[in-house]
């Protein structure tokens, strides 16, 4: 079903008419990692289509606590499809975003942003970027920078249109801290982006 649907509006279209987003959510409840990863891969594949109304359609099937318990997860694709998914979601929608910043998204995002620093950190604060340097082509440190890709993306998307809350809250959670030390990545596209979340704090 997600190759099926990839770039194909048509697809995704009849996929939402039949009533297919609430059965896809309900998958999300999976003890089954490849379930869910797959759910989850076919939800990110809607929201991809831009079409605010089928993302809205995945917003109000309750979609949000597992997105939430996916960026727990210990399947490195099941918490970067999650990030992925919150950030299409918030895109391009401020009420949207504030729905995601009310439902404690943010705390979620920045815990995932510090995912790589706890698994990849031996010595403290500059010791992430030591371990990039050291370990350049593990497949580990591959999906550590494309989870931290998308979770910067989707903590961007948050930023841009959740309003005060969403500015505030991720203050208060230290997020200042979190993205100074990723602007100092090797990854100059996660850098950029940190540094300019830190401009629209």
């Amino acid at each position: 079903l997600a190759e099926l649907l990839h770039e194909n509006v048509s697809g995704c279209k009849a996929l939402v008419e039949l009533g297919g987003i609430p059965r896809l959510v309900n998958l999300l409840g999976s003890t089954s990692d490849s379930v869910r990863k797959w759910s989850l891969s076919v939800l990110l594949k809607v929201a991809h289509a831009d079409v605010p109304e089928y993302r809205e359609t995945i917003m109000t099937a309750g979609t949000t606590p597992f997105m939430l318990a996916g960026m727990k997860a210990v399947d490195h694709r099941i918490r970067e499809t999650s990030a992925e998914l919150m950030g299409q979601l918030a895109e391009s929608s401020d009420l949207r975003a504030r729905k995601l910043v009310q439902q404690k998204c943010l705390p979620a995002l920045l815990q995932l942003l510090g995912h790589r620093d706890s698994t990849n950190s031996t010595t403290g604060g500059n010791s992430t970027t030591t371990s990039f340097a050291q370990h350049p082509t593990s497949d580990a440190q591959k999906s550590a920078n494309g989870t931290t890709a998308v979770a910067v993306y989707a903590l961007g998307q948050l930023l841009r249109h959740g309003g005060d809350t969403a500015r505030e809250q991720t203050v208060d959670l230290g997020g200042i801290l979190t993205l100074l030390r990723l602007a100092g990545v090797e990854d100059v596209g996660v850098a950029g982006a940190a540094v300019q979340h830190i401009v629209t704090l």
